[in-house]
């Protein structure tokens, strides 16, 4: 566990920090299993759509992809969904 904390403390979080309009990131441990949940939080999925379809996101993306490699050396992935949060307004 130690080494993922890491990883998402020292790489993940400082490299997501380049992207406009991604406020956070959040990693939870499923209490009493030895599963993870990675979160992103966007300022709005608008945004999230305008950046993810942007050049500057696929310079992004190359960059990350060394970070991702180590991440999936970690991690087993088991499901993505995409969730709205209904307590903030886009």
């Amino acid at each position: 566990e130690s080494a993922v904390v890491a990883l998402v403390r020292d790489a993940i979080i400082p490299h997501y920090q380049k992207l406009p309009g991604c406020r956070k990131l959040g990693l939870l441990r499923i209490a009493g299993t030895s599963a993870y949940l990675a979160t992103q939080h966007w300022e709005s999925k608008s945004v999230r759509e305008e950046v993810l379809a942007s050049p500057a996101y696929a310079r992004w993306s190359e960059e990350y992809e060394p970070i991702l490699e180590h991440w999936f050396a970690l991690m087993e992935f088991e499901e993505e969904w995409e969730a709205e949060d209904l307590l903030t307004s886009e």
